[in-house]
């Protein structure tokens, strides 16, 4: 009688950690999927409020690679104004000057970053501190050696400072890992500014 108790509790207990397993699995997923919908998520050009003209638009003022920079000093970036649309959550208005980068210049500048290159994520850590998450197809396919290199860290980079008063220094993570350096030239083992 003993040993059937013990039996009976010993797979009452395995069924319910199933249970408990299954529950936990099926939540996660969930959530992943709610998480990679948000990611998905953005203010694009084609979107419904913005062809009804809802979202006010703000200049920005961009920095892309100057087509005639061959030392890495003042004169290696070159602006470029742009149109977003304004936000109160500097996480959204840091996304859309990025991928406005990652898109390359209309005018004068060079691109720097390829097709592949993409924003992963953005965080904003309480001491102003923006931390600016690329995708390793961002930095793979930069070519050009340390100009090009520190071109793309300085145009992130002023893009940004420049543009939202919520942020003054950033910090570079690829593929959500701190790397030693960038693209194998600039250290990002410290923030930004």
């Amino acid at each position: 009688m003993r040993e059937h108790r013990k039996i009976i509790i010993g797979l009452t207990l395995l069924l319910a950690a199933v249970f408990a397993t299954y529950w936990l699995y099926t939540s996660e997923r969930q959530h992943q999927r709610a998480l990679t919908e948000l990611a998905n998520t953005s203010l694009g050009v084609n979107s419904t409020a913005s062809e009804k003209g809802e979202i006010p638009e703000l200049e920005v003022q961009l920095y892309f690679h100057h087509p005639d920079a061959v030392t890495p000093n003042a004169d290696l970036l070159v602006s470029e104004k742009r149109l977003i649309f304004q936000n109160n959550d500097p996480l959204v208005m840091a996304r859309q000057i990025i991928d406005n980068l990652l898109d390359g210049p209309m005018e004068g500048g060079l691109p720097i970053f390829s097709a592949q290159a993409q924003l992963r994520q953005v965080h904003l850590l309480d001491n102003k501190t923006l931390v600016v998450d690329l995708s390793k197809e961002t930095i793979s396919q930069l070519t050009g050696g340390v100009i090009v290199e520190f071109s793309a860290l300085q145009s992130i980079t002023r893009s940004l400072i420049e543009n939202l008063g919520e942020i003054k220094q950033i910090i570079f993570l690829i593929d959500g890992n701190s790397q030693s350096t960038f693209a194998g030239h600039i250290s990002i083992n410290q923030a930004f500014m």
